[in-house]
């Protein structure tokens, strides 16, 4: 019976010294952490202005107009100043030549060869075609 309260108790403070350690050493952790995002200063970024800013939806789930083309993804123009960008070329689900974004581009009279870039946010499938 001893035996076992010795061993019972050991595991305890076994177990007690591994908890003790493993806060002290989060509590720490979480100290260092602190400093160093008290001490983080993001620069101040000058990205200039725009003094005109249009953004017209090419693709969409909803469309404004019966004649354009509708699809779960999504494809913005951008116009900028003198700046013409495409924001994501939609899905294309049915693999369809014209996709929806170029039957849309041209009942919108949006040529292609006017776009000075193209921008991809992120690669889901409804962003990329």
């Amino acid at each position: 019976m001893k035996k076992l309260l010795y061993l019972g108790g050991g595991l305890l403070g076994a177990a007690a010294g591994v908890t003790a350690a493993l806060t002290l050493r989060f509590r720490r952790n979480q100290q260092r952490e602190w400093e160093e995002w008290t001490r983080f200063r993001p620069r101040k970024l000058d990205i200039g202005a725009v003094k005109s800013l249009a953004i017209l939806p090419l693709i969409d789930w909803y469309t404004a107009r019966e004649d354009l083309a509708s699809e779960p993804g999504v494809s913005y123009l951008v116009e900028a100043d003198d700046t013409t960008i495409l924001f994501d070329v939609g899905y294309n689900m049915r693999g369809e030549h014209p996709s929806p974004l170029l039957r849309n581009m041209e009942a919108l009279g949006v040529k292609l060869e006017d776009v000075d870039c193209i921008v991809i946010s992120h690669l889901h499938c409804d962003h990329v075609g």
